[in-house]
């Protein structure tokens, strides 16, 4: 009836929910996915904090909301970038933070998507005036790339934050 600690750790790790050669991986990808989103998130964030009246003209060249709605998304936007950037080099709230991000970055694909789509000829703005990208397919490539980045990220932390099942020794 009793299990060696050898047996025992071999139940433990066997119940894992990633195995325990590819954990230190998993982390290891969070963590480069991390600094990736995270960096750019803040170069984005303190470009549209560092000339609001740009982001909001570029909010509105999408033709996507009323002035009100826009006025809104300029104005929490950066703050929500800047946020999810810290808590994503932090490390804190992994699983809240990389849903929020993914969110986020969907949302800009489906956005630039759009202006694609209705062949508006408009900056991305997407890291402020000093870098005038226009949508086109290789901006909506790079945030559809972040976008799959962070999904990825979101699928490792769930699996591996996910609490393991208990070891019940007779």
């Amino acid at each position: 009836m009793n299990e060696s600690p050898a047996t025992m750790t071999e139940t433990v790790i066997s119940a894992s929910p990633i195995p325990p050669m590819t954990s230190r991986l998993a982390r290891e990808f969070v963590w480069v996915s991390c600094l990736i989103v995270g960096g750019i998130f803040v170069w984005s964030g303190s470009a549209h904090l560092s000339n609001p009246y740009y982001f909001l003209s570029t909010i509105y060249q999408y033709e996507l909301t009323s002035a009100p709605v826009g006025a809104f998304i300029a104005s929490y936007v950066p703050f929500l970038e800047l946020v999810l950037a810290v808590c994503l080099l932090s490390g804190i709230l992994k699983r809240p933070t990389w849903i929020l991000t993914t969110l986020l970055l969907m949302s800009f694909v489906a956005v630039q998507g759009s202006a694609l789509a209705r062949g508006l000829k408009i900056s991305c703005g997407c890291f402020g005036p000093e870098i005038n990208r226009p949508v086109d397919s290789t901006s909506i490539s790079f945030t559809a790339a972040l976008a799959v980045l962070s999904i990825l990220a979101t699928i490792v932390v769930f699996r591996s934050n996910s609490p393991m099942p208990e070891n019940k020794v007779a």
